[in-house]
């Protein structure tokens, strides 16, 4: 059985079938609200109200309109701070700060799993990640800061990328059990 069946304009979606549909919440939500939230739980509905086009009683399909329910999902929208401008050809290593919030304790993020991408080149990195915990910005929480080997980040990062979004997971023994994290900051590459 195919998940779904496509007649003309219309999809009917079989029972059982699993579909993935993407949602950004940042098209819903500023993103300081995002990171201020902490740990977020959601459920999506995706419905489709259709109507025929077609006036005519005679000539009109009947439509069913209904929704598709999602599982529950759990994300963290971060604050991070990368330099405003970013040398590739450096042969250090590239900081990328994580704050902490009221709602997340960034020291939950387990750095073996975080990668950056840019908006452009669309490809994760690969590269070996130190991390280390302070008060980053004097607001008496414990903040991560993540060093990325900038040699690396040449094969995945290009000048064409402006922002620079980082994804990784929470420890699975955290408070918030192994959630999905995710943050973005704008910066200029250079080589």
């Amino acid at each position: 059985m195919q998940d779904v069946d496509v007649k003309g304009d219309v999809i009917q979606i079989n029972p059982g079938a699993h579909l993935c549909f993407t949602c950004n919440l940042l098209d819903q939500f500023h993103p300081d609200d995002l990171a201020n939230a902490g740990a977020v739980t959601c459920k999506a509905t995706h419905s489709n109200f259709i109507q025929d086009p077609d006036p005519n009683p005679a000539t009109s399909v009947p439509l069913w309109m209904g929704a598709v329910m999602s599982n529950e999902i759990s994300f963290v929208h971060l604050k991070i701070d990368l330099e405003p401008t970013l040398n590739l050809g450096n042969m250090g290593v590239t900081p990328v700060a994580i704050y902490s919030t009221l709602g997340f304790d960034a020291t939950t993020i387990n750095p073996a799993t975080v990668t950056l991408t840019g908006n452009v080149s669309n490809s994760p990195t690969h590269c070996s990640v130190r991390s280390s915990n302070s008060d980053l910005n004097g607001d008496g929480k414990i903040d991560t800061k993540l060093f990325f080997d900038t040699p690396c980040l040449k094969d995945f990062l290009i000048i064409d990328d402006t922002v620079v979004t980082l994804k990784g997971k929470t420890y699975s023994d955290s408070e918030y059990g192994e959630v999905d994290v995710s943050g973005s900051d704008t910066v200029r590459i250079i080589k």
